[in-house]
């Protein structure tokens, strides 16, 4: 491992200029770019975007991610930069490799006017790319093989190159570009100047290092990173990347021995087939670790690596068994779970034969019926065989590789619900229930007494297995379940679970039917109060209930509203969001007004601001410009001030592009 040492003595620019480029559609990788622009346009650079698609952040500059459109994109930044600014280059999507040369591909958008064209280009790109000016250079590649071209951006002495992985890896960036790229506020100053720099941004990087590659960070003799301290080079030789993983399986410390595995697991891809064999070796030791956590983690590296080898598995194969006997019941779960997945997998490579040690193996998967491993074989029909049903004619165990979808196998279990043998039904109802299984108009008649059952399992299993059933029951008796479903959760009233059943038969009923269930919910939510069930619920209904219920509801929540003191406010307002159609415009500038005085409020939790905001930006829609320009306009606060994007964040950046850029609305 080379080490670069550099002085920093703070250099300045006169402009900062960011190029970021992505050919693929992958959410992951469109969130990679938005994660750079918002932490580029952070430090002030000026960006200019090659993707497939516009991205949610706000860029300076946008085009599409085709070689030509890149071409152009390169020719106006460069149209602006000069031998005195600072230049950030930033790859993400997919990646290759010549297989002659060894040097690396960047995968591009497909020219619609080139069909015929390679996407993958490394040398046009690398050419193009190096065409630009500057005065000091970055270079950030986390797309697949990143690491190989390191030589072709590093023959500049001003340089700085980070790629996920090193040369010849594949990289996984979910695992490197949330950190890299990570606001400044969850980076440590290591070194209290009050500059993040790139070698900050990497150590943060580091901190949880990448379990499927190992990243690089070198820079040439005249790089010169922000702040006071020195820019030191990081860059491991294959045989050291291995000797890092080994060597954290030997720590006495229990954390880095959990990384070590994890790293075999996610690292195993890009190992030879000695070194597989090797490290089989080393992770078979933990499969019997008295630490549940730790041989889990084993079970899922020595999986991976068994998926990897070729050859016969045989004895690898019986060693993950042993994992069945493990004390902890996930251990033994997970294990059974990876057996089954490598028997219609790798075990079926022509280089092994599956028939004996397959047979061996699931036979003993299911001795672990008793402790959990049965949802395992339910949703791997293939492996469906051996005395799960005492009456069965699949029993003493014959194996068939051929995949049976849920309504075949579901045919094949219904008979066994009609034994006289009561462990013969209850075996059958869960064998349908974990299959997801489904019952036709003639098989009703025979489901429906478990539903009486309250003592045991039986009765919710029975209603799954009414409510999976919409796609294969008729009107008549789509109707019939339910009105089991809504008589068993009556007394006492449980609209959670009434209503998570009942609403999957819904497209199926009559509008009679849904009357009489939304009489039953009404009811029950005015008699106790519109709390949290009650208007979480309500946005579930609404695409069921005709247009006079929807008004009726909505009055319900807008008066609840009203009544509140505070602490419900949050979640009445989020479901009039989803009402906004059945409000009147005096109600909804009323539960607009409510919003903003919650968001005012700090006390107000962050789960609570995201729904609010939302709720907002569907109200705002029916509203006049300087409304919705404010609500966007808090909505982009709040983002800017978040730590990554969850579903309902991104449903956030949703809304606020359908508020500046929908019906005609500008940025």
């Amino acid at each position: 491992m080379g080490i670069a040492l550099i002085i920093s003595v703070g250099k300045t620019f006169m402009s900062k200029y960011a190029i970021i480029i992505n050919g693929d559609t992958e959410p992951r990788h469109l969130k990679n770019v938005d994660r750079a622009i918002n932490s580029l346009k952070s430090d002030g650079y000026e960006v200019f975007v090659a993707d497939v698609e516009k991205p949610k952040a706000r860029a300076d500059h946008y085009n599409k991610a085709t070689l030509a459109s890149l071409t152009t994109l390169v020719d106006g930044l460069k149209t602006k930069i000069t031998s005195n600014d600072e230049l950030v280059i930033y790859t993400t999507g997919h990646g290759d490799e010549d297989k002659q040369t060894g040097e690396g591909k960047l995968c591009l958008e497909k020219d619609s006017h080139d069909e015929k064209a390679d996407r993958c280009q490394g040398k046009v790109v690398a050419d193009l790319l190096d065409s630009i000016a500057f005065k000091q250079r970055v270079v950030v590649m986390d797309n697949c093989y990143g690491g190989n071209w390191k030589d072709t951006f590093l023959n500049d002495p001003r340089t700085l190159f980070i790629s996920g992985g090193s040369p010849n890896e594949t990289d996984v960036c979910q695992e490197s570009a949330p950190r890299l790229w990570a606001p400044k506020s969850q980076i440590k100053d290591s070194n209290r100047d009050g500059k993040i720099s790139w070698s900050e941004r990497f150590a943060h990087l580091m901190e949880d290092q990448p379990n499927s590659s190992f990243p690089q960070f070198m820079a040439s003799k005249d790089f010169e990173d922000i702040g006071k301290e020195p820019t030191h080079s990081f860059s491991l030789s294959r045989a050291e990347r291995l000797k890092s993983i080994a060597g954290k399986l030997e720590s006495a410390d229990p954390k880095k021995r959990l990384k070590g595995l994890n790293q075999y697991e996610g690292y195993s891809s890009n190992m030879e087939k000695g070194e597989i064999e090797e490290a089989l070796v080393k992770v078979g030791i933990f499969l019997s670790s008295q630490d549940p956590q730790e041989a889990l983690a084993a079970v899922n590296a020595y999986s991976s690596l068994m998926f990897e080898i070729k050859g016969n598995r045989d004895i690898y194969a019986r060693q993950l068994r042993g994992a069945f006997k493990h004390p902890d019941q996930k251990v033994r779960l997970q294990a059974a779970r990876q057996y089954t997945n490598l028997a219609s997998t790798a075990f079926s490579n022509p280089f092994y034969s599956p028939a004996e040690e397959t047979r061996s193996g699931l036979a003993d998967i299911i001795h672990l019926l008793p402790d959990g491993i049965m949802d395992v074989l339910m949703k791997r029909p293939e492996f469906l065989g051996v005395g799960l049903i005492p009456e069965s004619p699949w029993h003493y165990f014959s194996i068939t590789f051929t995949r049976a979808d849920s309504q075949n196998l579901s045919s094949q279990i219904y008979p066994f619900l009609k034994s006289n043998n009561p462990l013969t039904k209850a075996n059958a109802l869960v064998l349908l229930d974990e299959i997801g299984g489904q019952i036709t108009p003639g098989e009703l008649e025979t489901v429906i007494p478990f539903t009486k059952d309250n003592r045991s399992d039986n009765q919710e299993r029975s209603i799954r297995i009414l409510s999976n059933s919409v796609n294969t029951l008729d009107t008549n008796s789509a109707n019939k379940a339910a009105q089991v479903i809504r008589f068993t959760f009556k007394k006492p009233y449980n609209i959670n679970k009434f209503l998570m059943y009942y609403l999957k038969l819904a497209p199926q009923l009559t509008r009679d039917e849904l009357d009489l269930a939304y009489k039953d919910f009404k009811k029950e939510s005015d008699k106790n109060g519109w709390g949290f069930d009650s208007y979480m619920n309500a946005q579930r209904t609404r695409p069921f209930l005709a247009d006079h219920q929807r008004r009726e509801i909505a009055e319900s929540l807008f008066t609840a509203l009203i009544k509140d003191k505070g602490w419900q406010t949050s979640g009445l307002a989020a479901s009039l969001g989803v009402y906004g159609e059945d409000l009147s415009e005096d109600e909804k500038a009323i539960v607009i007004e409510k919003i903003k005085e919650r968001l005012l409020d700090k006390s107000t939790e962050n789960y609570e601001i995201k729904d609010l905001l939302l709720s907002y930006a569907r109200l705002a829609k029916y509203t006049g410009d300087s409304e919705k320009t404010e609500c966007a306009e808090l909505i982009m606060d709040y983002l800017a001030k978040s730590e990554g994007l969850d579903t309902v964040q991104e449903k956030l950046m949703d809304a606020y592009t359908d508020l500046t850029l929908g019906e005609g609305y500008l940025p």
